[in-house]
């Protein structure tokens, strides 16, 4: 019985463990350093506006962002910004963000390739970042 418990509480221990490595392998990176690394790098750049008040942030900070396949398909192919909404009203009003969590790409040249507002599950996310990279979009 104790072998149980013992094998019970390491197991647990490394589901946790795991998964806060995944959540925080997401790097972001500052606005503009994000648009001169693009442009050296070509890589597109992800924008994530939130708010600290937003509870569909959170859910999507941790569910979306938290999931291992998301996280390292943006550190490989993306430079991720996130953007507080409350403490940076110029950036808000340059993407037309009325909402968060809101979700824009750019490309390597920091023009708009696509917006999706809201929560957007794992699954999906994945999906938009495989078509953004693979370059689909312009067709």
């Amino acid at each position: 019985m104790i072998h149980v418990r013992l094998f019970l509480t390491a197991t647990l221990l490394l589901l946790f463990t795991a998964g806060n490595l995944t959540a925080q392998s997401l790097s972001w990176t500052p606005y503009k350093q994000a648009l001169e690394t693009a442009a050296s790098e070509n890589k597109q750049i992800y924008l994530y506006f939130y708010s600290p008040q937003c509870p569909w942030c959170r859910t999507m900070e941790n569910k979306t962002h938290g999931d291992g396949k998301v996280a390292a398909y943006l550190k490989e192919n993306f430079i991720s910004v996130n953007i507080n909404m409350d403490t940076n009203p110029a950036l808000t009003r340059k993407y037309r963000v009325s909402g968060v969590p809101a979700n824009i790409f750019l490309s390597s040249e920091g023009e708009t390739l696509f917006s999706r507002p809201g929560h957007v599950p794992p699954q999906t996310f994945i999906r938009i970042l495989e078509i953004l990279h693979t370059g689909k979009h312009d067709k």
